[in-house]
């Protein structure tokens, strides 16, 4: 029963000793069936360094002097130079033995057994997996690379690096260097090692760009897309993914899809690509020219600057940890002396096609994944959306890296219909998750190529996010952690994601009972009648011993909801009793007072002479903010209205309404200076009063206040309140009033507005139309976005720029 601090018995580490020990032996048995010269088997002791998993990476001869493993390594960054530091070190001190893990294997290697200078790396497991040997040369003779393959498909790259390399020694005009073979066979190749070449460069340089252009001259070819698709088999392998997912989330197999039809009439420049040229894929010399080498994934039929991009996307991800944004602008800095004009876009599409296509395919088939592969995949994901903009809208796109995001991640959609990136501009999506996934796709999104803003409303049992889209749409996100009506929790939501339906895009939803049980619980709890739509389920409902399966079952069959029905045995859940029913009090309250104190509402308002289109504008804005802002809106005309209109105090309110409603504008005889002083006091005290009146009932609570005509009427139309006062007295008491968010003023010209509303002549139009926007450019001269005329003769235009200055005002 002896344990080490760990918790476990000896048995458990004895076990995975045994197994490493026959894991390395494993290995020096593949090593052996492809040695050439063989000798009796010999034990030799040896030093190894594993992976985070415990799978072997490095093996090397415990008496080497030399840490000979770092030729396999890439050294770039201050983690990468601080370990390579800490390892020479333990050499030079000579305490490998006592640092690293020892084991013993039988080799038939001579040149292994009698050589203590060699480094074995496992390389990465996968189809494409092979062997990289380093032995270190005598006195007379530099070092050696050897490649095995491990399988067919390790074996096909290795014959196709072969190739690559009887490409280029026929070519006498390269500015590169490139691996001499010393030996090769059908599963292994043999490269001399080349001393000269040990330094490496982690960024782009001219030696760069002077290989792109050396390669771009050979085997040069211009095809038609659907020449270069037949040669790369491009459409089925892409179907091929889509029929058979396996492990790959689906939106970025369908952004794949969309991208490969968007090339039907293109023609495409090809030639000689290294295929993965990377940092980690080449070494410089003194005076820098380049020497490269892993020509394995090598093609004749790869796009124009193929090699460059990869360059930088795979060293900006897998080495810098780059978001896509900063990648872009990296490539797009360096790419005149590589493209012509308006050729990078087009060239960056073929490579996000040709290479992700490639990747995935491999990642489908294998097994286990590293991190390095999701940076991948997101990335790829990212600059894909970001090149599909001009086919697809932003929200779709969006939607479609969210759930490629959450595919790895336990969560359940609500209510999701088949295709979710098609879900209603006026919907949004409710996802159960845990805070943990919230927050780790809300840093997603964040950095989203296609989100200008992220806003988001934190709470204990529920995170609202609203994205606004880099073309001015909305999408709301509901991150669901607790299922909750006030305090009361009636469904289990680490249970919910843990058993969820997959349908064929490989989205999670909530499956059909546990969504039957919700429907019936989140109506009823509110009251509501189930909607029609989901009658469909009454015949699934089967009638259990549990009370609550009845009362849910009695909603769907009566379409009554029950209510006190459903509280009582809600209670009774042990959600809510004892600890966890005292918790969900305080988080409640905790949630409640967050809400009170977070909220964000609005004062807009609206002005424009009669005509110009205010109520439709207005109409309009308010089922826009209602629906896709899911804000409520409270819509006043002209002022708070704390006071009644004066004409109220004799005719009584609704007879003073009605009459100001059926009369026509502009009509009041007054004349007298104190009238209009008594007048405008009344009115101004409505204002200075009730502003602070609607900001606590309305905007502290996150209401948008719409305003039908505001103070600016006082200042250029007076009259229309029956006034006669001097402007620049009116316009000095807007000084102490505060400032609505958003002010809009709609204008068009007069002889569109008297074809709307003849209320007005020709000359009262232009006049107070000029008069207008000369206060708001005056107003608007320190706030621009806060004083807005609009020509309001679209419909379409006006609302979409009065919904974009809306969004950016709230998001």
């Amino acid at each position: 029963s002896t344990t080490y601090n760990t918790g476990k018995p000896f048995a458990y580490y004895i076990d995975k000793n045994k197994q490493r020990m026959q894991n390395i032996q494993n290995i020096f048995n593949h090593l052996n069936s492809v040695t050439i010269e063989r000798a009796a088997s010999k034990l030799i002791s040896v030093l190894i360094i594993t992976n985070p998993d415990g799978s072997i990476r490095w093996i090397w001869p415990s008496n080497s002097i030399k840490p000979n493993f770092l030729k396999f390594y890439h050294i770039q960054g201050l983690k990468a130079n601080l370990f390579v530091y800490f390892i020479k070190f333990i050499f030079t001190i000579r305490l490998q033995k006592l640092i690293f893990k020892t084991s013993t294997a039988e080799s038939m290697d001579p040149s292994l057994v009698e050589n203590n200078e060699w480094a074995l790396f496992t390389g990465t497991v996968g189809p494409n997996q092979k062997y990289i040997l380093y032995k270190n040369g005598t006195q007379n003779t530099e070092g050696s690379f050897t490649k095995i393959a491990l399988t067919s498909q390790s074996q096909n790259l290795i014959n196709n690096e072969n190739f690559a390399m009887a490409v280029l020694r026929n070519e006498k005009r390269i500015n590169f260097h490139f691996p001499y073979i010393l030996d090769k066979q059908n599963d292994y190749v043999t490269f001399q090692e080349n001393p000269s070449f040990n330094a490496r460069v982690n960024h782009w340089t001219e030696q760069h760009t002077m290989f792109l252009h050396s390669m771009r001259n050979i085997n040069a070819s211009e095809y038609s897309f659907a020449t270069f698709d037949q040669k790369n088999n491009l459409g089925a392998r892409i179907h091929s993914l889509k029929t058979n997912p396996n492990k790959l989330p689906s939106g970025i197999i369908k952004k794949l899809s969309l991208l490969y039809q968007s090339f039907t009439d293109k023609t495409i420049k090809t030639h000689l690509s290294h295929g993965d040229f990377t940092p980690w894929n080449l070494y410089t010399s003194a005076n820098g020219q380049l020497y490269i080498y892993d020509w394995e994934l090598c093609s004749e039929n790869y796009p124009l600057g193929f090699d460059y991009f990869h360059f930088i996307i795979q060293n900006g991800v897998l080495t810098q940890q780059k978001t896509w944004i900063d990648i872009k602008k990296e490539m797009y800095a360096s790419s005149d002396s590589i493209f012509s004009q308006n050729e990078i876009d087009e060239y960056l599409s073929y490579y996000l096609l040709i290479n992700v296509l490639n990747y995935l395919e491999v990642y489908n088939k294998q097994q286990h994944w590293h991190t390095q592969v999701h940076w991948l995949l997101q990335t790829w994901n990212f600059a894909l959306s970001d090149c599909l903009t001009h086919l697809v809208n932003s929200r779709e796109l969006i939607i479609l890296d969210t759930f490629d995001h959450l595919h790895f991640s336990d969560y359940s959609g609500l209510k999701l219909g088949d295709r979710v990136e098609k879900v209603s501009s006026y919907s949004d999506l409710d996802i159960l998750m845990t805070k943990k996934t919230s927050a780790n796709l809300i840093d997603v999104l964040k950095k989203h190529p296609l989100v200008q803003k992220v806003l988001i409303q934190p709470g204990t049992a529920l995170t609202k996010i609203m994205i606004l889209t880099s073309d001015n749409q909305t999408l709301s996100l509901d991150n669901i952690h607790k299922l909750k009506r006030k305090s009361l929790e009636y469904m289990d939501v680490m249970e919910l994601i843990k058993r969820p339906y997959v349908d064929r895009h490989g989205i999670k939803k909530m499956n059909l009972m546990d969504s039957i049980q919700f429907l019936g619980l989140f109506y009823g709890l509110n009251n509501a009648s189930i909607p029609e739509k989901y009658n469909k389920y009454t015949h699934v409902i089967n009638s259990g011993n549990e009370i609550l399966d009845n009362i849910i079952n009695e909603q769907f069959v009566s379409g009554i909801p029950k209510q006190k029905d459903l509280y009582f045995e809600i209670k009774k859940l042990p959600l809510n009793h004892g600890i966890s029913g005292l918790r969900n009090k305080l988080l409640y309250t905790i949630d409640t007072l967050r809400n009170i104190f977070n909220q964000s509402g609005l004062v807009i308002t609206f002005s424009g002479v009669d005509g110009a289109g205010k109520s439709t504008i207005i109409e309009n804005t308010k089922r826009e903010i209602e629906k896709k802002l899911r804000k409520r809106v409270v819509v006043l005309r002209h002022r708070p209205s704390l006071l009644p209109i004066l004409s109220a105090w004799t005719k009584g309110k609704s007879e003073a309404e009605k009459a100001a409603a059926e009369s026509l504008p502009r009509q009041g005889q007054n004349k007298s200076l104190l009238n209009s002083l008594f007048r405008f006091s009344y009115y101004y005290v409505d204002y200075l009063f009730g502003q602070f009146y609607i900001y606590f009932k309305h905007v502290l609570r996150g209401d948008i206040v719409l305003y039908d005509r505001y103070y600016f009427d006082f200042i250029n139309d007076s009259l229309r309140s029956n006034i006669t006062l001097p402007k620049w007295f009116l316009k000095t008491g807007y000084l102490f009033l505060l400032k609505p968010d958003l002010n809009f003023f709609l204008y068009a010209d007069a002889k569109t507005i008297l074809s709307r509303k003849k209320e007005l002549n020709e000359s009262t139009i232009n006049t107070l139309t000029s008069e207008y926007l000369s206060l708001f450019k005056n107003l608007g001269s320190k706030k621009t976005n806060q004083y807005q005329a609009i020509e309001n003769i679209q419909l379409e235009q006006t609302l979409a720029s009065i919904s974009t200055s809306i969004q950016r005002k709230l998001i």
